[in-house]
């Protein structure tokens, strides 16, 4: 039920994760990309860095 409920929020909260010590070989925005999308939890339509972001 969660998840239905989950998979219906559209808004970009909704939609944000936080990634940290993402390893070097997926650094790059495509290799990231699609290491997230072959998961299956949905696709993935923008990649945004923020490598300074502090907690």
């Amino acid at each position: 039920m969660r998840q239905t409920y989950l998979g219906k929020q559209s808004s970009i909260t909704d939609r944000t994760i936080k990634l940290l010590g993402i390893p070097p070989m997926l650094r790059n925005e495509e290799d990231l990309k699609r290491h997230i999308n072959s998961l299956g939890i949905g696709e993935i339509p923008k990649i945004a860095e923020f490598p300074e972001f502090i907690n």
